[in-house]
């Protein structure tokens, strides 16, 4: 995954720098739950930071795209097409993030490939990042039979709820369906057909990876991975840590993580609250005195 550094500007937008600038891989650090960007990336939870970003904190959007890049909400044909399906996205919606987007768009990562922008709007982020966590709250839902009403909806619109907010859950299903389906599309494969001055005709069947998806679509691939194996969201025992997540990190073997009967996050987080409940212990002893 390629990284880049990033800085917002005065118009709201996020934009990479043109070099990477001193410091900026370790800026992330200042968020103390947050784990070391290999073990995110091999359990698959990116989504899972998202959802526990403050979209309210400036600072720690840019330290989110410093870790991981934009979300690229409006990457496709026509623009915004990985939203198509969110209620009421169009045309209001799609309307005012089109007023907010940077004027430069990317250019092509490959050839025969859409191209994935290197810059977005703090709304266009923002947008995203509640479309994520709305699927993420249907997908719970959907799992619990959740009272539709309790619901706490970020990217739809006020309209949305009292016309299908009391439907029957099939109406949720079918949401959830639509959105996902459609942030799942730029993994669908694809096939290019390939000539030459002196080759013959060639068809070349790929999947679209590194660099020529939008992060809002992987973030899309670690949900539908995660509902496949039915799996469930945890907090971390570690007192000093209480973030979500699914797979455990550091104890894996054969590149597999546990993802059930777990109470840290990762390996470090069991070592480092086994630590401290161990000097409580021997704090309560002291105090005892001798019996």
């Amino acid at each position: 995954m390629l990284r880049r550094s990033y800085y917002l500007t005065r118009e709201g937008h996020l934009r990479p720098e043109p070099s990477p600038q001193p410091g900026w891989e370790t800026q992330w650090e200042r968020w103390h739950k947050l784990r070391p960007r290999e073990d995110v990336l091999e359990a698959g939870e990116i989504y899972l930071e998202l959802l526990e970003l403050d979209l309210d904190d400036t600072e720690a959007i840019v330290a989110f795209c410093n870790r991981w890049g934009p979300l690229a909400i409006s990457y496709g044909d026509p623009r915004y097409g990985l939203l198509r399906d969110v209620p009421d996205f169009w045309p209001d919606v799609r309307h005012r993030l089109r007023g907010t987007q940077p004027a430069k768009h990317a250019q092509r990562k490959r050839p025969g490939t859409t191209a994935v922008p290197e810059a977005e709007s703090l709304d266009e982020f923002r947008y995203g990042a509640r479309c994520l966590h709305d699927l993420t709250t249907a997908w719970t839902s959907i799992r619990n039979n959740t009272d539709l009403t309790e619901i706490a909806w970020r990217s739809f619109s006020p309209e949305f709820i009292p016309r299908h907010g009391r439907s029957p859950l099939g109406e949720l299903i079918n949401v959830f369906e639509g959105m996902l389906t459609r942030g799942l599309s730029p993994f669908y494969p694809q096939v290019h057909l390939q000539t030459g001055n002196d080759q013959p005709l060639r068809a070349r069947d790929e999947w679209s990876t590194g660099g020529t998806v939008p992060l809002y679509a992987t973030c899309c691939l670690e949900l539908y991975n995660h509902l496949a194996e039915k799996a469930t969201h945890s907090h971390c025992a570690n007192d000093k840590c209480q973030r979500l997540y699914v797979r455990q990190t550091g104890r894996a073997e054969h590149g597999q993580h546990r993802s059930r009967g777990t109470r840290y996050c990762s390996a470090h987080c069991a070592r480092a609250q086994a630590q401290r409940n161990l000097r409580a212990r021997r704090r309560t002893v002291a105090a005892a005195g001798p019996t």
